[in-house]
């Protein structure tokens, strides 16, 4: 069998929502904080079910479910420029991992687009409120 390259490196993510949209605690550690939902146990390692486009968190404050929509991830072999990700650049979930081959370089991805997000109609609490943007 081949020997590849090992390397310890250090994996940190971005998503959104950044925090539980029923309790409001951060999202910071998964394990800590949250959870994945839909994950299974398979020969003792944890293997997530794929959903296109984003994954189910379960909030460890509230039990809250939600939908979390990746935005991208660094996998970096600094430490230090890692924590700088997380405490300057709103990224979470920092995870030292073992990297091997071709994974051993640093690297970036970016997942994704949030899904189009609109509002369909805004109720007026007075039946003859002004308009929110007028002209001229």
């Amino acid at each position: 069998m081949a020997e590849f390259a090992t390397r310890i490196m250090y994996h940190v993510e971005r998503f959104l929502p950044p925090e539980c949209p029923k309790c409001r605690a951060r999202f910071r550690q998964e394990g800590k904080d949250y959870a994945r939902l839909l994950g299974d146990i398979i020969d003792g390692k944890k293997s997530i079910r794929e959903t296109t486009g984003y994954y189910i968190i379960v909030c460890a404050h509230c039990e809250n479910r939600t939908a979390c929509w990746p935005l991208e991830t660094y996998q970096i072999g600094d430490k230090k420029k890692a924590e700088a990700f997380v405490k300057d650049k709103g990224f979470v979930n920092l995870v030292q991992v073992e990297a091997r081959g071709g994974m051993t370089r640093d690297s970036h991805a970016i997942c994704g687009q949030v899904p189009d997000l609109r509002v369909e109609s805004i109720k007026c609490e007075k039946e003859n409120d002004e308009p929110l943007i007028t002209e001229g």
